[in-house]
């Protein structure tokens, strides 16, 4: 959902139209599944996470960066299970979890912001 808009809105901008793209009309629910096919050949290139091309031992090539927030309604905010998840990601521990997967920054994991 979110890459195929990323890339709409790219061949839009280099005036490229999806049907010149051999392969364009397949899609896969996940970016492990990307990255299985292109794994397996049955796919040259895909658009996924760094994450999932490690685990599949394929090469990366990052062509964009994007923020991802955690969203917790205030309601939910002081139940014990996401008290826990916000104790963790505020951890050194945590970070270096996360950024072991493969192409995620940290900086900012476990900071708490408020929006009101």
């Amino acid at each position: 959902a979110g890459t195929r808009v990323w890339l709409d809105t790219q061949l839009e901008r280099l005036g490229v139209a999806p049907t010149q793209i051999a392969g364009y009309d397949e899609q896969v629910p996940t970016h492990s599944a990307v990255a299985r096919a292109v794994a397996k050949g049955h796919a040259d290139v895909g658009l996924g996470v760094e994450a999932a091309a490690l685990v599949y031992g394929l090469d990366f090539v990052s062509l964009t960066t994007e923020r991802y927030d955690l969203v917790v309604p205030e309601v939910t905010w002081a139940s014990p299970p996401v008290q826990a998840l916000a104790r963790w990601l505020s951890t050194t521990a945590a970070r270096e979890d996360i950024a072991s997967l493969g192409g995620y920054d940290t900086a900012e994991t476990g900071r708490v912001e408020w929006i009101g």
